[in-house]
């Protein structure tokens, strides 16, 4: 943020700290924490520098399509920001600033300032009963496509009519 003169007020901070790069960047940043554990274990030694940073660019480009579409909303979402001017860009520029280098940078970081984790993690017994349930769950989903999307479709048109009706008990109550 210094580097590029963003100031650093409550507003870019907070977005940070709201979990708003939680998307894309989490994604991403496992991704690298696992392949850096597999090379480090195979190659039985620490990653010098350039190795991390090689582990990384290799993780964030196996996982650009997954994530890419999150991290570009966000991207999108926040790049008008930008453009305002006077004390509405003054408050919500640094913001949108922040958020969009912490995407564009967390693989980077987590290659420079993350600890190598283990390759031979164990799960917790939180994560095995979570994956017991999920799992039959998916199963059951996957094998029945069209109920899935029967099911969002009638979700959809639930919010779209709820929307519809917004306002509609205080319009009568005026009118």
């Amino acid at each position: 943020m210094n580097r590029f003169g963003i100031s650093a007020n409550l507003l870019s901070l907070g977005a940070l700290d709201f979990g708003l790069i939680v998307d894309g960047a989490v994604v991403v940043i496992g991704n690298t924490l696992r392949r850096l554990g597999l090379k480090r274990t195979e190659t039985r030694r620490s990653l010098t520098t350039a190795e991390r940073l090689s582990v990384a660019a290799a993780s964030a480009r196996e996982m650009a399509r997954p994530a890419a579409f999150g991290q570009a909303i966000i991207l999108l979402v926040y790049a008008p920001l930008l453009m305002f001017e006077g004390v509405e860009g003054k408050m919500f520029g640094p913001m949108g600033a922040t958020v969009m280098l912490a995407l564009a940078a967390a693989p980077a970081v987590a290659a420079l300032l993350v600890r190598e984790p283990k390759a031979d993690h164990e799960e917790t017994r939180l994560t095995r009963a979570a994956k017991g349930r999920y799992q039959p769950l998916l199963a059951h989903a996957i094998a029945r496509p069209r109920r899935v999307l029967a099911g969002a479709g009638v979700a959809l048109l639930a919010g779209v009519l709820a929307f519809l009706t917004l306002g509609a008990r205080v319009r009568a109550a005026i009118g």
